[in-house]
């Protein structure tokens, strides 16, 4: 039976359809919005052609693709009319496969209507059917398809595995096609090419044997020699290695022969200490990545000095045994000096490491090597670390050598873009740190399962920013999405799951819903009582929020009372002069004013601007001697 689709308003395009004139009343919204093209939300009706149509159907492409709309009609149609108009003509929808990974539970049923499961469901959409759909939604017109005719077409030539228009101009993508539609030929006649060459090669060697027989006999002879010798020493080192992680679980302890227990970070200290007294100094490089990997297991214990320590030795030896300008002694200084800016937050330290690492790499590999990126990329994170202007300059030329080498949807630029952000951050640019964070989130969705700790770590940036620009409606599924993840994986007493209750605390404040906010960050502050006592910094952060719910619900005392805890916490654990301290001491301004006592506020204020020219001045003196 016939059916009426309704896209909008019915228009023709070939000659009028009355000598009547017809018009929708100014201001008017005629259509439905969640199919309604960007020239339909102008209202005016002078843009409306076929590919208002095109438009439409790439809806209905995307629904039947990720059974879900690209705007949520609930939150389209919340928005009102100048938001419904706003979103459809400026916002930009998440391709078909992102928009799965963000249906969250609803994505198994989705799959299961489609025999599949979320996954497989993701990997099907990614490609050619996340470009034919997303051009056909372009906001502008002139960049879509020009007729449905158009976007059947290119459907068809993805259901025949020919190479389709919306695709991006690859030589490789076409090529796939072309092999996929062609597999029999392609492979006969890749079988006769290879046995062709094969033939050429065994008659090049035939000749060659039958020429030099006797030269080829005595190289092979050599070559023995030299494999047998170069066996023997990794026979030897391996032993060496084996017998010496062997060694760390014997009873050489006086306290394991007499029946105590001797924990894992002593073991680790055991071994340390016999590595630095030379029991594998007969095999000095691998002495040498003895004592990098025991850096690792310490910095990831955090026992920053010890590492420091560990590392530096290893340079020694490296420079020692292979020379200053060997990309090993390199990569041994990137270590050290990441460790030194980033954990250490030594950044004299860290710039001089990194830079001689940088200069050693460029000068064996040139600028746009891989290895010459991961030198680029340390220095620049580290530098951020330390809010140097220069930077951002090293990540941005990391992030264009891994471009150049890994191509530019590859985590590692995505971990640029990540760190740009943060630097942006620290500047208090938001709307440019955003940016880059999404810029980051996209190539890491390509990627990764939605549930990874990389993409839930990125996503957890975007809320906090999104909360700093004020923005918290759209903050919320973030930040809630993060907390129950760190719920799932980690449980409900540990630290990060803290971290996250805080975060969610904050989202509360910040939408004044103060009863759950209070009720978040008190349970953070009961994780951290247990975890890490009340002497920490982010337990004082927890009093800090529950100070401004206090001044935000007009309880000054307590607010006051709050304040000076975490104030005294802070002092104790960061420094009277860390950023921490000059952020809680403004709100603290605030709450005096509020209760009228002006004096007391404008010595504070004050000493906020005290210790930020004291920070200002420390930093550029940070910044100058790193470089």
């Amino acid at each position: 039976m016939p059916k009426i689709i309704d896209f909008g308003v019915a228009k023709a395009t070939t000659q009028k359809l009355t000598e009547s004139t017809m018009y929708t009343a100014l201001g008017e919204l005629i259509g439905t919005p969640e199919y309604m093209s960007p020239e339909q939300a102008e209202m005016t009706g002078e843009d409306v052609d076929t590919r208002t149509d095109v438009y439409s159907l790439g809806i209905i492409l995307y629904e039947l693709l990720a059974g879900s709309l690209p705007f949520e009609p609930t939150e389209l149609r919340k928005a009102g009319f100048a938001g419904i108009i706003r979103t459809i003509r400026e916002q930009d929808p998440p391709r078909p496969s992102t928009k799965v990974t963000r249906l969250g539970a609803k994505a198994a049923d989705v799959a299961r209507a489609r025999r599949t499961d979320p996954e497989k469901l993701k990997g099907q959409l990614r490609g050619d059917l996340d470009w034919i759909t997303m051009q056909a939604l372009e906001k502008d017109r002139t960049l879509r398809y020009g007729s449905a005719a158009e976007l059947a077409m290119d459907l068809q030539r993805h259901l025949k595995h020919e190479p389709v228009l919306a695709s991006p101009p690859s030589a490789t993508y076409r090529m796939k096609k072309f092999v996929r539609r062609h597999r029999l030929g392609v492979s006969f006649a890749a079988v006769v090419a290879i046995l062709l060459a094969a033939f050429a090669v065994t008659m090049a060697l035939q000749a060659d044997r039958i020429a030099h027989e006797r030269d080829r006999a005595n190289l092979e002879a050599q070559r023995a020699n030299r494999e047998a010798e170069r066996a023997n020493e990794e026979a030897v080192a391996a032993q060496e290695v084996t017998d010496f992680l062997v060694g760390l679980f014997d009873a050489s302890d006086p306290r394991v022969a007499l029946g105590d227990t001797i924990t894992a970070r002593e073991i680790m200290d055991l071994g340390a200490e016999r590595i630095e007294a030379g029991d594998v100094a007969e095999a000095p490089l691998q002495q040498a990545r003895l004592l990098e990997t025991m850096a690792r297991v310490y910095q990831n214990l955090s026992v920053y000095p010890r590492a420091g320590e560990l590392l530096e030795k290893a340079v020694a030896v490296r420079r020692r045994e292979q020379g200053d300008n060997h990309p090993d002694v390199a990569r041994s200084l990137s270590r050290l000096g990441w460790l030194r800016g980033a954990y250490q937050r030594n950044l004299e330290g860290a710039g001089h490491s990194l830079l001689e690492a940088v200069a050693i790499l460029e000068e064996i590999y040139g600028p746009n090597h891989i290895e010459t990126a991961w030198g680029l990329y340390y220095l620049g994170s580290a530098l951020s670390f330390g809010q140097c202007a220069n930077g951002r300059e090293y990540l941005h030329r990391a992030r264009v050598a891994f471009e150049d080498t890994l191509g530019a949807a590859a985590l590692p630029v995505s971990w640029c873009w990540n760190d740009i952000g943060n630097s942006f951050w620290d500047t208090g640019e938001y709307e440019r740190a955003l940016e880059c964070y999404q810029r980051s989130v996209e190539i890491k969705e390509q990627l990764l399962p939605s549930d990874h700790p990389d993409l839930t770590t990125s996503a957890s940036a975007i809320g906090g920013l999104l909360m700093k620009l004020g923005r918290c409606e759209e903050a919320q599924p973030i930040v809630e999405s993060t907390l129950q993840f760190k719920v799932e994986t980690l449980g409900w007493t540990h630290d990060h799951t803290a971290s996250g209750l805080l975060a969610r605390g904050d989202l509360y404040r910040c939408l004044g819903r103060y009863d759950e906010a209070r009720e978040d960050v008190n349970r953070a502050l009961e994780i951290y009582r247990v975890t890490q006592g009340e002497e920490y910094e982010l337990y004082a952060s927890g009093l800090h929020d529950l100070s401004l719910i206090a001044l935000e619900t007009g309880h000054f005392s307590e607010a006051d009372s709050l304040s000076r805890v975490a104030l005294r916490t802070i002092e104790r654990t960061r420094g009277p002069d860390s950023a921490i301290m000059a952020e809680i001491l403004e709100e603290r301004v605030k709450t005096l004013r509020r209760v009228g006592r002006e004096s007391e506020a404008t010595t504070l204020e004050n000493r906020v601007k005290a210790i930020r020219a004291r920070q200002q001045e420390q930093m550029q003196a940070r910044c100058q001697l790193a470089n």
